[in-house]
């Protein structure tokens, strides 16, 4: 990593993360979700509190996959800005389903699940591969082919493709 302190004008005791995360590439593209004709954006990397708040949930044995709805909340109110939730709520989607007391609202739901599904897959990327977050992953090198087996399959008959084929005409 390079010097980012070097070019500031306020001296040797400034740091410049910004410069530093860059370089090093952990700034994430954001998570954006389409709500209302909107779209909504997140940071690209999960805030620091949710991803402690997850971690101890693991190590207590709490199932993530079926967080109940006090454990819920404690996560939206760690990714979700409260302006949002603000705005969402005046617009019919709110933490609670208005159907079923004591259950989550299905869009908030799917909005959580989405979030932390995107943010874990990201950190999952980051540790395995040190490739940066947010774009894909490199294709596999070697045999490409269609097939499970990795052996060609047969060619197909030309009756069975007329449909798909262009028309040959016959004299």
């Amino acid at each position: 990593m390079g010097d980012i302190t070097s070019g500031s004008s306020r001296g040797a005791n400034y740091l410049d993360v910004d410069a530093a995360l860059l370089e090093q590439k952990f700034i994430a593209d954001p998570i954006v979700v389409h709500l209302f004709g909107r779209d909504w954006s997140f940071p690209g990397v999960m805030p620091s509190l949710a991803m402690l708040r997850l971690a101890r949930w693991n190590e207590a044995g709490i199932d993530l996959e079926r967080l109940g709805i006090t454990e819920s909340m404690q996560l939206i109110g760690d990714l979700i800005p409260d302006a949002y939730l603000a705005e969402w709520g005046w617009q019919g989607v709110g933490i609670s389903s208005p159907d079923t007391p004591g259950e989550m609202n299905p869009a908030m739901e799917m909005i959580l699940t989405h979030l932390v599904t995107t943010y874990l897959m990201r950190e999952a990327a980051l540790a395995g591969g040190g490739e940066r977050v947010g774009e894909a992953e490199a294709p596999e090198t070697g045999r490409t082919g269609s097939s499970p087996t990795g052996s060609s399959s047969k060619p197909t008959a030309p009756e069975s493709t007329g449909s798909i084929s262009p028309a040959t005409s016959e004299v």
